[in-house]
């Protein structure tokens, strides 16, 4: 009997152990819920300043094309009278000397020369207008798909928050069953308790060099474990699989999107079906996008942001509103939409 109950207490002490990895691995579910919380919000307010800058893309699409028509109308007008009045002196000077001396042929054929320049540069603004409403159109298209792509990441955030709140209420109710085991198996100093705790005992060796075997935690939702580098991957009903590893994370979406926390805290997520890449700077607070047509945007956390297009232009937007564009033959736009001057 005395050695009996070393034996029992020594299994006993074993799952003490057991309880108190139990109790880390609860705290460890509370913290990444109230991280997978936290980063649902963060997604919330990344919509909502998509939804702002998507208006004010609009608005400034909506004014720079206004300004562009207008400056198109007076330029037709003032090429009209100009052309008109080039028109009238080319007949005033055919009249007057039907021989045209070498003087006014020259005259004549540096008048027509002006009128086939106005013309040039009538067409070349008007395609110079094109091209700045289509630019303006793909932005508008690229934040409408940021925006749709972020609604559909909060709503499976949410999914996952919901599946975490099970995984800690599943752990929780372990816990406690664990906590019954403990006390039942203390008060019993039979044989039958020996082999119990024996066989729980040799249930939960696990071979360092391989991952353990997918185990269901709780409705679909399966879990393994490798052992020796601490890596763990849950897969959800869903199809998610997140794997995790020290301080670093990722988590593969069942529509392709990919997840990635770094262990510096740089957050990248790429959304699959819109081919865009968009990586968060926690430290910093800069949020950079890569989009599938070569654009990219760093939003930073004052509230500017610079723009590049494919085509070499650059934005750059003020945290007041006022915004510079560059394009690449050189030429430079300066907006402040407070006094609506350029």
């Amino acid at each position: 009997w005395k050695a009996l109950y070393e034996n029992v207490q020594t299994d006993r002490g074993l799952l003490e152990e057991k309880w108190k990895n139990v109790v880390n691995e609860n705290e460890t579910l509370r913290k990444e819920l109230t991280q997978i919380k936290k980063e649902r919000d963060r997604q919330i307010n990344l919509k909502k300043q998509a939804e702002r800058a998507l208006s004010q893309s609009e608005n400034e699409f909506r004014a720079r094309t206004d300004a562009l028509e207008k400056e198109r109308q007076e330029f037709e007008e003032g090429m009209t009278k100009q052309k008109k009045a080039l028109a009238k002196e080319r007949r005033t000077i055919l009249a007057q000397n039907k021989t045209a001396t070498n003087g006014t042929t020259q005259r004549i054929s540096l008048l027509d020369a002006e009128l086939e320049a106005a013309k040039a540069t009538i067409e070349k603004l008007r395609l110079e207008a094109e091209d700045k409403r289509k630019k303006a159109r793909d932005r508008e298209h690229a934040l409408r798909e940021v925006t749709r792509q972020q609604a559909i990441k909060i709503q499976e955030l949410t999914e996952a928050v919901k599946q975490a709140e099970a995984l800690h209420l599943a752990a929780a109710q372990q816990q406690q069953q664990q906590q019954n085991i403990i006390k039942s198996r203390t008060k019993k100093s039979d044989d039958n308790t020996w082999e119990t705790l024996h066989l729980a005992t040799q249930q939960n060796k696990s071979d360092d060099d391989q991952p353990t075997a997918w185990t269901e935690i709780r409705d679909g939702i399966l879990e393994r474990k490798w052992p020796t580098t601490g890596k763990r991957q849950v897969r959800y009903r869903n199809g998610t699989v997140k794997t995790v590893q020290g301080a670093t994370s990722r988590v593969e979406f069942s529509n392709g999107d990919v997840k990635t926390t770094e262990v510096s805290g740089r957050i990248v997520y790429y959304y699959a079906e819109a081919k865009t890449t968009h990586e968060t700077d926690p430290k910093t607070g800069t949020d950079i996008f890569h989009f599938p047509n070569g654009q990219t945007e760093t939003h930073h956390s004052d509230g500017s942001k610079v723009i590049r297009f494919p085509d070499g232009t650059t934005k750059i937007v003020h945290a007041d509103g006022s915004s510079k564009t560059t394009f690449p033959d050189g030429a430079v736009v300066l907006s402040d939409t407070d006094r609506g001057g350029r």
